[in-house]
């Protein structure tokens, strides 16, 4: 009870200074911050059932203070500075999940909120220019045993049995088949460069440590080799007593995961880089602890920091996640008949991907015990998984020659490709694909809208049927929200405290769109012709839709399901142009292509007067607030300032 009182009290006290509000910019916040999906992910799925128990005790339905009690209660709030900022996140938390404005937030929300983050088939996070890529096998290729490297080492080409990226370097590391030696290839020529010469068993397993100028790598000598990432110098040799058969990094915490033949997980800790180090330092890479994992091989690890999780895979075909701190057993995903081949994480969807010897290609969310979708189609044991960074895009691979392309956004295989004429472990090769036609644009086709929103500091663009959403302050890209309309859209504006994006189409239909995930959330009455302009109206909670047809309607927004019409003007004789509203003056200004611009007050839908000047199309209108104007614009360069009394 004292705890809660003490929630109340900063409640109240961030109440009366002001330090939440429903419009807060991201950098006005002051302590530490989480993101919506952030903080649900720190959540187990055993509290989150206690938090949904919680819910349930109060009607299904909860404020602010209720929502607030409840996630103190089974948050760690060790994660935030201190209760003030815990609690002040927790109300931005809140702010987020209640889209409609309503002030209530249901179970219901929460938990489609926290899958749809996960699973979205509309959503998908990129940096680049995103295109339906189109895969072929190129026509470069290394030249085996002919390479001036080769030569002068003397050494022959095995059967190749694994590769590992080297992103940073810009390079692919090789094993082959009872080869002690990992060999480095150039990516672009795949042309043999250098060689890591120091194992005396088989090869295992090589893994680039980010944010350090390390390379380590594994073989059957139970050896754990660290190496100098750009000069391939032997840094320092750990004997592990156990052979190291995966490998995994933890970046934020500088901590190796080493999965053994044994079951076992090791743990070492790397010394963080000193910034006047010249890179020939003497390292002490140390060896801090195991725990028993698996009662067979531990085929792969990945560590997910964000989420706090270590998940782990072996030969018995179970997947286990583990508290990354704590190394406790969080909780099993089962759902594989065989071993447990490669496992995968896109961070920025927060999906879990792994791939068996049972054919089937699995997806997770970490969170969840139960998979989210099964991916069939491969005839051959899946031997390769990979992320392509960058895209909508996973690539898997089997033993049978098989590659296979799958889209992220709803996971159906986009592209078959077999290797054919090719001996498996004979040749290394890439596959390329097609380039966007100009990667420097923002999207393929022309930008009809862009916004910028204060509330999600981002800039919000559409162009063809995609909505784009992009960093104010570093300009990447961070969402796409594909075919999200039933048309090319022609109109878009922000909805009630920027929760949602309402857009437009070329068919008259009117979407209204969660700006987290792009989800559907409801249709407004829809217009005969194109609809040209969008506006909202906050005090009445309406939308304003006006279409080439010369219609403007006004749609009552008060329900977060459904909408109604609630009057509607017939303007001009002829297409509207350009449509604004002006939240002082209760008035909409329509414009026409044939020069006309008049106004009409928004409650009674009488005409407020004419604005008689142009000789052409209006192809710009916009109320300037502050002043009690009206700028206007049309096809021959024209612009002109009004008054309005």
């Amino acid at each position: 009870m004292e705890k809660f009182r003490g929630v109340q009290e900063t409640l109240n006290r961030i109440y009366s200074n002001a330090e939440y509000s429903g419009l807060t910019a991201s950098s006005e916040k002051v302590g530490t911050f989480y993101t919506a999906d952030e903080v649900l992910g720190k959540l187990t799925p055993q509290t989150l059932q206690s938090v949904q128990k919680a819910i349930h005790a109060l009607g299904d339905r909860v404020n602010l203070t209720e929502f607030v009690h409840i996630l103190v209660a089974f948050l760690p709030s060790r994660d935030w500075k201190d209760q003030t900022s815990m609690i002040t996140n927790l109300c931005e938390v809140y702010d987020t999940l209640d889209i409609d404005g309503d002030g209530v937030v249901t179970w219901e929300e929460i938990f489609e909120f926290n899958l749809e983050m996960g699973r979205s088939s509309q959503t998908t996070h990129e940096r680049t220019a995103d295109a339906n890529l189109t895969y072929h096998i190129s026509e470069t290729r290394d030249k085996r045993g002919q390479g001036s490297l080769a030569v002068h080492m003397n050494m022959k080409d095995g059967e190749i049995e694994r590769l590992e990226t080297l992103d940073v370097m810009d390079k692919i590391v090789v094993t082959e088949k009872d080869s002690s030696v990992f060999k480095v290839y150039d990516v672009e020529t795949l042309t043999w460069t250098d060689s890591l010469v120091g194992h005396k068993g088989a090869a295992l397993r090589c893994l680039y440590l980010s944010g350090t100028d390390y390379i380590v790598t594994s073989a059957s000598d139970s050896l754990l080799i660290v190496w100098g990432a750009y000069t391939f110098t032997q840094r320092q040799v750990l004997p592990c007593n156990q052979v190291l058969s995966s490998l995994a990094w933890d970046s934020y915490n500088f901590t190796l995961y080493g999965g053994s033949t044994d079951g076992n997980v090791l743990l070492f800790q790397v010394p963080r880089r000193n910034a006047e180090a010249t890179g020939s330092e003497e390292i002490a890479i140390l060896q801090t602890g195991f725990f028993r994992a698996h009662m067979d091989v531990v085929t792969d690890l990945v560590a997910l920091p964000d989420l706090g999780l270590l998940v782990t895979s072996s030969l018995d075909s179970m997947i286990l996640v583990w508290d990354l701190n704590t190394h406790k057993l969080r909780h099993t995903l089962d759902g594989h008949l065989k071993g447990v081949h490669s496992l995968a994480y896109i961070a920025s969807q927060r999906y879990l991907i792994s791939t068996s010897y049972d054919k089937v290609c699995k997806v997770w969310n970490p969170l969840l015990e139960e998979p989210l979708f099964n991916l069939y189609g491969h005839v051959g044991i899946i031997v390769g998984l990979r992320v392509v960074v960058g895209s909508e895009k996973i690539i898997t691979s089997d033993v049978e020659g098989f590659v296979k392309v799958w889209d992220t956004r709803n996971f159906m295989c986009t592209q078959t490709i077999q290797i054919e004429h090719i001996a498996p472990g004979t040749a290394l090769f890439c596959l390329d694909h097609d380039h966007p036609t100009k990667p420097q644009l923002a999207d393929e086709e022309p930008v009809v809208a862009a916004i910028y929103s204060i509330v999600n500091h981002a800039i919000i663009t559409a162009s063809g049927r995609n909505v784009r959403i992009w960093n104010a302050s570093t300009g990447l890209l961070s969402k796409t929200f594909r075919d999200v309309a039933t048309a090319r859209i022609t109109a878009m504006c922000l909805g009630n405290r920027e929760r949602r994006v309402i857009a437009g189409d070329e068919r008259g239909c009117i979407g209204v769109y969660n700006v987290l995930n792009g989800g559907l959330m409801k249709f407004l009455e829809p217009h005969d012709a194109d609809v040209c302009a969008l506006a909202y109206c906050h005090k009445y909670k309406s939308i304003i839709s006006a279409s080439w047809g010369g219609r403007v309607r006004v749609h009552h927004d008060a329900s977060p399901h459904e909408t109604r019409s609630l009057r509607q003007i017939d303007c001009h004789s002829t297409d509207i142009s350009c449509m604004a509203y002006s939240s002082y003056l209760s008035v909409i200004a329509t414009s026409s292509t044939a020069g006309s611009v008049r106004l009409w007050d928004f409650q009674d839908i009488k005409l407020a007067g004419s604005l008689n000047a142009h000789k052409s199309e209006i192809t710009m209108l916009q109320f300037l607030e502050s002043y009690r104007l009206v700028i206007t614009g049309d096809f021959h360069g024209n612009v002109i300032l009004w008054t309005v009394n």
